[in-house]
């Protein structure tokens, strides 16, 4: 006789459910303690699991609050890309921090703690870029200090379009910055959640202008996944399981996504809203935080609109109905959409509910098994818009990600020192990019890239000192600074990629009017043409002095330069055209030949 259980939303049924699917969790790796970090080592390791190289020079410093009380535990990050070192510590309670065994090369390091601002070291203003350390061997650098500021604070109330309290809604701050040379507006410091009474604290906040913005992930009725003889209830937006039935193999289904209930017909709910109660960031207003500042009674009520559900079917690139994968909703006029929205893929058939009006991409990728033909991932994107009617029927049919592969050459014909560090990358030039992972460089020189779709630029990562990319080839065609489109299907297996060890290097002082040095400064160097300026480009780069006042820049390719040197420079704004174009007035020109270390002294 087979028997239906049915496991309800109480508090010990949901405990009930993540212990099953505990059960068959594999064990969690002990990760290393904090206290590993202050002996100097560091928790931090590098992305590639390369083991780190060593030296003989260390770096130690205090971290204080602005009246000079120890910032306890404070984590320390220390980073080196010519060096290829990673690390991290936390400070005792002296507040004081020190990592050694350091082999020479030049550092970034920055210092946080969850409340105080984190700050690059030789910070001064929000949002520009630290100052660099440059180690040499057998040097020791002990104080490199931090003074963290409390981080500013948002408090504010929620409520729905009656007045009445709106809880468990999510609320952020929005800023605008510099993302590849563009200005887009994205969410900064923490992401708070409104209690019973509909408050919300959003803290951890630079000083500096913001939008607040709330999205909505209603609970609604319960949702319903029925697994062979199992019916497990979650509200709407849980994690779904799928557990061992009467032979039912047992599986972690994914997130129902849900933006507001699962949409009868009918059904309203509640759209993005900014503040005071607008629907787009033209209409909002803008709220300027000081440094340390609490901004309270910040109380608006949350857009109610009819909701609408989005079904249809996804196809793989065979025509056979997906077997697995995940569509994500996204919104294509920049309105906060829920993180977790989207649904998951069964059988070919996906489903999604409590979607308000806008302007949305649908985008499917594969997953574990549901890959498609010889491991390869597959995609597929589509718009929608959304009015309050539900969207029935649509078909969406993926498309196998691109695969390249191909070689690193030395240009020189020299041996790449750490060369079995080297990865090769893609930069998307499309407007919502499929991530991609880098491919790794064997002992050979040979690496292979998968599941790729869109536009790319091809680049080279963690390049030895004094290395730079020198060229990228394609059946003999330069392709470096060309963006090339990859689509289903399509497979490149002869891709050059070269690099030189003749890279370019410009070093210099900033001074005044009065010929005295000038310490904290930024300087931006870019070609003298402008068709180079277009992000992502090798023709643009930005530098802060280090510690003993001096600049350098590295690895731009050979050819005219204007620079510039500045008070202040958000960072990734050296990436804005139209910033470039404003400070070419002020800019000294030079030329900058193969390999060439150029001495470049420049007034401020």
């Amino acid at each position: 006789m087979r028997h239906r259980v049915r496991v309800l939303t109480t508090i010990g049924a949901v405990l009930a459910v993540a212990a099953l699917a505990a059960q068959d969790a594999p064990a969690a790796q002990d990760a290393p303690g904090p206290e590993q970090g202050r002996r100097g080592r560091g928790f931090l390791q590098p992305r590639d699991d390369q083991a780190q190289p060593t030296g003989n020079s260390r770096i130690g410093g205090r971290v204080t609050t602005l009246d000079g009380t120890p910032v306890r535990r404070a984590q320390v990050t220390l980073a080196s890309r010519d060096a290829g070192v990673r690390r991290g510590t936390t400070t005792d309670n002296d507040g004081l921090f020190e990592l050694a065994d350091l082999p020479a090369g030049r550092y970034t390091l920055s210092a946080g703690k969850t409340g105080y601002l984190t700050l690059n070291h030789g910070q001064r203003r929000p949002f520009e870029p630290g100052r660099p350390i440059d180690l040499a061997d057998k040097q020791t650098i002990g104080r490199a200090d931090f003074i963290l500021p409390r981080g500013s604070v948002i408090t504010g109330t929620l409520s729905d379009e009656f007045g009445e309290p709106m809880p468990d809604a999510t609320v952020q701050a929005l800023r605008y910055r510099y993302v590849s040379g563009r200005r887009q507006l994205t969410p900064t410091g923490r992401t708070a959640q409104t209690n019973d009474i509909g408050q919300f604290r959003i803290f951890g906040l630079p000083p500096g202008d913001y939008y607040v913005a709330s999205t909505l992930r209603a609970a609604g009725p319960l949702a319903q996944i029925v697994a062979d003889n199992i019916e497990v209830f979650l509200p709407a937006g849980g994690d779904a399981i799928r557990f061992q039935g009467a032979g039912g193999p047992a599986m972690l289904a994914g997130r129902i996504g849900q933006l507001g209930g699962l949409g009868q017909d009918g059904a309203s709910g509640y759209a993005p809203t900014y503040y005071p109660g607008a629907s787009n960031v033209a209409a909002a207003q803008r709220i300027t935080v000081g440094l340390g500042e609490e901004i309270s009674g910040i109380s608006f009520g949350m857009l109610a609109v009819p909701l609408a559900r989005i079904s249809g079917t996804v196809i793989d690139s065979a025509g056979a109905p997906l077997n697995r994968g995940r569509v994500a909703l996204e919104s294509t006029a920049g309105t906060p959409v829920d993180p977790g929205a989207g649904a998951a893929i069964f059988d070919g058939r996906f489903e999604m509910a409590g979607v308000p009006p806008g302007e949305y991409t649908l985008r499917v990728q594969t997953v574990g098994r549901g890959r498609g033909r010889g491991g390869n991932l597959e995609f597929a994107r589509a718009p929608v818009s959304v009015n309050g009617a539900d969207v029935d029927g649509l078909i969406l049919a993926t498309s196998p990600g691109a695969t390249v592969s191909g070689r690193v050459v030395s240009a020189s014909g020299t041996a790449i020192p750490g060369g079995s560090r080297l990865r090769v990358t893609v930069v998307s030039m499309d407007a919502d990019p499929i991530a991609a992972p880098g491919g790794f460089v064997d002992d050979g020189g040979a690496f292979e890239l998968r599941g790729l779709g869109g536009t790319y630029l091809f680049r080279v990562a963690n390049l030895p000192a004094g290395w730079s990319l020198n060229r990228v080839a394609l059946d003999g065609r330069d392709v470096t600074d060309t963006p090339y489109p990859l689509h289903g299907g399509t497979d490149i297996d002869d891709l050059e990629v070269e690099v030189t060890d003749k890279s370019t290097r410009i070093t210099g002082l900033v001074t005044d009017d009065r010929g005295e040095p000038v310490e904290e400064y930024a300087v931006v160097v870019f070609a003298a043409d402008s068709t180079f300026w277009a992000p992502p480009s090798r023709f643009v780069r930005a530098g802060r002095p280090d510690q003993d006042g001096r600049f350098e820049i590295a690895g731009l390719p050979p050819g005219q330069y204007l620079a510039v040197a500045v008070e202040y420079l958000e960072q990734g704004s050296e990436a804005d055209p139209d910033l470039l174009e404003q400070l070419v007035g002020g800019a000294s020109s030079f030329t900058l030949d193969e390999g060439e270390t150029h001495q470049l002294d420049l007034r401020l």
